[in-house]
């Protein structure tokens, strides 16, 4: 487990150890808002309905989720803990959207390990209740990978590798043993890759990277061994998900190495990072590839570090490029927020989980613990020009929270340090942080924060000046005959929008918002978005799935009492009107007059039933359709036809989906045979029930406007 009762966040025991921040004045560059969540610790979270944003939902108050985000600049976490006195573990998977700032419980997930067969996803797999900073990824088509971390279900740490796929919900198991505690690593050959070959198991090791090539790379990290229990190290590994293989690259197979620095500045082949807990992590458009700061714990003495390594995949070598080659460096602020300096440095740290990197390399972190207590500083570490700029806060440790009012942005306003919490760029170059824990004995928390620069702080841009698609809609989930709004997140300028809406009507646009997108069938559909500036073109897209609305429901009569075939709610109406508390699967009506119910699923999707005439209470009855409508399904006209001996006024009715009169109309009956001829131009597109009325003879028929 961790190293947490000799000295891993020990406030308690250290609390007399007073920082004194150095006396800066600054300049307002970043401001911080409290978006969502709760002050208390430990809550359990709550959801209105699974698998729906909704203002209403919160996770659970979280310590060291896995998190991803996808190319629409969502945020997903599963799993996580807290301690409340015990742990209180988790497996729900949870997404938030930035963009509308509300939070949907995708699912959840068993406690248990359920590891089914190895590459076959299934709905019932599980990787349990993982924590401890397992490495994560997002490979090129957008599906979710872990590996290893702790799973609490068993109390060890694991060796296996797991992929979610965002659109089924569904796990994989792709690689590794379904053991715990045992799997110790296979190093093989260096540089050689093997279906034996494997990091063994890991946690602590967030520092990971997936490169253009779609394979996965991670460096250090914890874990039990043969030779010392809890061992740090300093290896870097590259896992193909093309042949399923790992490969040791750099570093040694032992654990507890000092590491070599070497030069600063200068890459060496016998350059090594110091073994270590390892967090931040960024890799630049160039494939290189770069981390800071972490923990080294040989025999529970901790040396805590503020260095920036770069790695070079192509040399497989490894440079010390910025701060100090000694432990317990305090760091150098600067006078001024945003400011460019080649001196700056944050102190070191571990445990800064809250950290994430952008398209240019750059690495964007927030707090952080050291010997005394936490960090509560927002840095953005910028890999083109090799140095650090300050966007909030100081070094003064455990400062409690400033949090003003919920959703409005206040230049006095900061989150209280934390450790083990989440953090992401949203594609309007946006900082959130979530969740970690905010007391040394993982008192875990709930809230989003979001960190907004001021337009005189410019992070300066990669070479590459091309944009990046990516967008989100009102909801992934549709009910079939249902429309859509999507909405553009692309960074990088840019000056025009191409859509495409498979299934959708319309099915292009070039507006930069474009909504109502109307998608007539049930299915899975691809949505794609090609945004571009003066340098180039990019794409993304995502699937949106429709789902069927239920069978309409047939409505029958018994003695006093309608009746509606099963669904999962009920409501009914009278004369187009609801009628209060009549949400039971059947209704005694007690006026004359016009019924229906409207049904939903499990989906919250609805379907209208026909309409009941009630013409005498206790009595009330209708007859079955007997006419003709050609051509049905209709678009301009439709011939109705029926016969009856009956002369006189006909009356006919088309009534919509919802029970709503669309169309009334009287015509003289003067033969046998009645046939008449409607005009539907003027009628929206769908569903409609069309009613007979001559006499004491209701008929009715569904006619289907297209």
């Amino acid at each position: 487990m961790k190293i947490q009762a000799n000295f891993k966040i020990a406030v308690a025991a250290f609390f007399l150890l007073f920082i004194f921040a150095q006396n800066h004045t600054h300049a307002q560059a970043a401001t911080w808002t409290w978006m969502s969540g709760s002050t208390t610790v430990n809550l359990l979270g709550n959801y209105v309905t699974p698998n729906v944003f909704d203002p209403a939902n919160e996770p659970p108050s979280l310590y060291e989720p896995v998190y991803w985000r996808d190319n629409a600049g969502l945020l997903w976490i599963y799993g996580g803990y807290h301690q409340s006195p015990f742990k209180v573990v988790f497996t729900q998977m949870w997404c938030y959207n930035p963009y509308i700032n509300q939070w949907k419980m995708v699912k959840d997930f068993t406690n248990s390990s359920n590891y089914g067969i190895k590459g076959v996803p299934a709905a019932t797999n599980s990787p349990g209740a993982r924590t401890f900073c397992c490495p994560a990824w997002v490979d090129n088509n957008g599906k979710f990978w872990l590996f290893s971390g702790m799973d609490y279900s068993y109390g060890d740490y694991c060796d296996d590798m797991w992929m979610y796929d965002p659109i089924t919900g569904f796990w994989t198991w792709m690689h590794g043993s379904n053991q715990f505690a045992s799997a110790n690593a296979v190093y093989g050959v260096k540089g050689v890759p093997s279906p034996t070959n494997s990091p063994g198991q890991r946690a602590e090791c967030y520092s990971s990277w997936c490169d253009a090539n779609g394979d996965f790379w991670i460096f250090g990290g914890q874990s039990y061994s043969t030779v010392a229990s809890q061992a740090n190290f300093n290896d870097m590994w590259r896992f193909s998900t093309t042949t399923n293989e790992w490969t040791w690259m750099h570093g040694d197979d032992f654990p507890e190495t000092p590491g070599n620095f070497g030069t600063i500045g200068v890459s060496s082949p016998t350059n090594d990072p110091p073994s270590r807990w390892c967090y931040d992590r960024s890799i630049d458009p160039s494939g290189n590839m770069y981390i800071f700061s972490g923990v080294y714990a040989l025999g529970g003495i901790p040396s805590i570090y503020n260095e920036v390594w770069k790695y070079v995949p192509s040399v497989n070598e490894w440079t010390w490029i910025k701060g100090s080659n000694i432990a317990a460096n305090g760091g150098s602020y600067p006078t001024s927020y945003c400011s460019s300096n080649a001196l700056s440095n944050p102190a070191g740290r571990y445990e800064n989980k809250g950290s994430t990197y952008d398209e240019c390399g750059n690495i964007w972190t927030f707090g952080g613990v050291k010997i005394g207590g936490f960090f509560s500083d927002a840095w953005v570490y910028i890999a083109a020009a090799n140095e650090w700029r300050l966007l909030k806060g100081n070094n003064i440790l455990n400062q409690s929270a400033v949090r003003g009012t919920k959703g409005v942005p206040n230049i006095n306003n900061r989150p209280e340090g934390r450790s083990g919490s989440v953090a992401f760029l949203d594609t309007l170059q946006r900082f959130y942080i979530f969740g970690g824990a905010v007391t040394g004995n993982i008192q875990g928390i709930n809230d989003v924060w979001r960190l907004e620069l001021d337009p005189g702080c410019v992070i300066p841009t990669c070479s590459s000046a091309l944009p990046v698609a990516a967008f989100s809609s009102s909801d992934t989930l549709l009910c079939e005959k249902g429309s859509i709004d999507f909405f553009d997140n692309s960074a990088g300028n840019p000056t025009a929008w191409n859509w495409t809406f498979t299934g959708g009507a319309p099915s292009t646009s070039t507006l930069q918002n474009p909504t109502g997108i109307f998608f007539a069938n049930y299915g899975t559909f691809n949505v794609s978005l090609t945004v571009t500036n003066g340098a180039g073109s990019n794409t993304t897209s995502f699937t949106v799935t429709v789902v069927a609305n239920p069978a309409q429901p047939v409505v029958t009569f018994n003695g006093s009492t309608i009746c509606s075939s099963p669904a999962v709610s009920y409501q009914w109406y009278f004369n187009n009107a609801p009628i209060s508390n009549a949400t039971s699967q059947c209704y005694t009506p007690t006026l004359l007059g016009n019924y229906y119910v409207i049904i939903s699923d499990s989906n919250g999707c609805n379907s209208a039933s026909n309409i009941f005439v009630a013409n005498a209470i206790n009595n009330a009855q209708t007859t079955e359709s007997s006419f003709t409508l050609i051509p049905n399904p209709a678009s301009a006209v439709v011939q109705l036809s029926f016969a009856h001996a009956y002369m006189g006024t006909v009356n006919i009715e088309l009534y919509d989906e919802k029970g709503a009169l669309a169309l009334s109309k009287k015509i003289q009956k003067d033969s046998f045979s009645f046939n008449h001829e409607l005009e539907l131009k003027h009628l929206s597109k769908g569903n409609y029930i069309v009613m007979i009325k001559f006499g004491k003879v209701i008929m009715d028929k569904k006619l289907s406007v297209k």
